[in-house]
């Protein structure tokens, strides 16, 4: 009995080793795991046609499958996942050699240039956002068969916004030739690698070209407004186009004190006023840092998304403010209007007005009758009544005597902004013969100032020193009209 114990026992002992040492090649025709199991080599599972592998239990995000390579325990691996199937599928792998290729969706939102690689293979898109030309750096061919994009423009039409293709070496060709650009809006391309040279297998060449310019709006007619010397604003009606809509037309301003350059579509193009370059549907445009008395050309440019470009029509405009100023302090009698006048346009400040600035209309700044009082001067002498009133052409003070002509006559202003204003100093005086509604003063006005009797007075004003906020118009003063230490103020424009 002992020996047969020993028997048996050597019988199986001797089977063990068969099958451990056999496992590696052992064919299985049914195994039950429900557990964890493991295999190490070769696994062959099924040994005909009619074989077939059925794996019942669930495969999905929560539970997929894990290939860890042969790397264990590195934390990088390969997960297959499925979503939940809502009607039988079948996917079916070609009789072909070749790798798996994942495709992926890159959008580039802004920058001027990428270097693509193989996570960027797929469909590469620039974005509408990108407002400039951009640069696509292409991987070597070589390590990459296979490799696929299908690049699209999304952004707008110009060579502005032009995507070009280049590599580090800078000596990139895709079928055998320079590299295309993409110059129009949705233009794509798709281009392949076949490990030594890079092919163009697809593009929308056939897209449609639109060839005609934008229409500027009400004939192209840009409005002026903004009685500023230093800056003016810009109107215009908004063009309209067959292919894009008026909301994503694109406008750009020039300007120049030349006409021929503002009516010149290339000039205009390559020279955008400061800060107004090309702009989606705009009609109005501040145009600052001009300098008076010079006259400026505007216009504007209008584009479609297929860059077809249009110019409306060049608009001029000279603005100059008007100068209110001291010609020199004199006695009451001027010879009246004529002689105050001419006095005015005599005077080193009307010279330097003239000669620098274009100013060309110079008139005392006073009352000499009932026809002819302060409050009647723009009627009287066509003063541009919506001109800010200054001291000097460029307002170096900083400081505007008032907003318009206007408001001088209508709301005044205050005495001590003569003086802030550098038109005179403190508490000086000038002839006005005027009283607080802008009316000729009739009792004081040395007889329309042709009278220098000391006998006779003439109504005075004086400036304030800063604080004082009270009208210019509201301080009277009677002086002899023989007195000589009294301004004679003048306005220029």
């Amino acid at each position: 009995m002992k020996f047969l114990n020993i028997i048996t026992c050597r019988f199986f002992l001797a089977l063990f080793i068969i099958c451990y040492f056999s496992f590696y090649s052992l064919t299985v025709y049914a195994i039950n795991a429900e557990s964890s199991s493991h295999f190490n080599g070769d696994v062959s599972i099924g040994d005909s046609n009619s074989d077939a592998l059925t794996i019942n239990s669930v495969i999905n995000k929560s539970n997929p499958f894990v290939f860890e390579g042969q790397t264990i325990g590195d934390g990088n691996q390969i997960t297959l996942s499925v979503e939940e199937p809502t009607k039988d599928r079948v996917i079916t792998l070609p009789d072909n050699s070749g790798k798996l290729v994942v495709r992926n969706i890159t959008i580039l939102s802004s920058g001027t240039e990428y270097s693509l690689t193989r996570s960027n293979e797929g469909v590469f898109i620039i974005s509408s956002s990108v407002t400039n030309a951009v640069k696509l750096i292409l991987p070597e061919e070589s390590d990459n068969l296979g490799l696929m994009y299908t690049i699209k423009k999304a952004n707008a039409s110009g060579s502005e916004y032009s995507v070009t293709f280049s590599n580090v070496a800078n000596n990139l060709t895709i079928d055998g030739s320079s590299p295309p650009s993409l110059d129009i809006q949705n233009e794509y391309i798709t281009i392949v690698s076949d490990g030594t040279s890079w092919y163009k297998i697809g593009e929308n060449s056939t897209i449609s070209q639109d060839n005609e310019a934008p229409n500027p709006g009400n004939s192209g007619t840009i409005l002026t407004s903004n009685d500023n010397p230093l800056s003016v604003t810009l109107t215009w009606s908004p063009a309209s186009d067959t292919d894009t809509s008026d909301t994503d037309l694109f406008y750009q301003i020039c300007s120049s004190t030349i006409y021929s350059n503002v009516n010149n579509i290339s000039w205009c193009n390559d020279n955008p006023s400061t800060g107004w370059n090309y702009a989606q549907n705009i009609t109005l445009a501040n145009i600052d840092n001009l300098t008076p008395g010079t006259t400026y050309w505007f216009n504007v440019i209008v584009k479609d998304n297929s860059d077809n470009k249009s110019i409306y029509t060049p608009v001029s405009r000279n603005l100059r403010a008007i100068i209110l100023y001291s010609s020199g302090k004199r006695n009451g009698n001027f010879g009246g209007r004529v002689g105050a006048d001419s006095i005015c346009a005599a005077s080193i400040t009307a010279t330097n007005l003239a000669s620098s600035y274009g100013y060309s209309s110079f008139h005392a700044f006073a009352s000499f009758s009932t026809s002819d009082e302060i409050r009647d001067m723009n009627s009287n002498y066509s003063i541009p009544s919506s001109s800010p009133v200054w001291s000097d052409a460029t307002n170096t003070s900083g400081y505007a005597i008032s907003s318009s002509w206007n408001n001088l006559i209508n709301i005044g202003f205050e005495r001590q902004i003569l003086h802030l204003s550098g038109a005179l100093e403190n508490y000086e005086k000038f002839w006005l013969a005027t009283s607080s509604d802008g009316s000729f003063n009739a009792t004081s006005n040395c007889i329309g100032f042709t009278s220098y009797d000391s006998g006779d007075n003439g109504d005075v004003k004086k400036s304030g020193a800063p604080g004082d906020t009270s009208d210019y118009l509201s301080n009277y003063v009677q002086s002899t009209c023989s007195t000589t230490t009294i301004h004679l103020m003048c306005v220029a424009w």
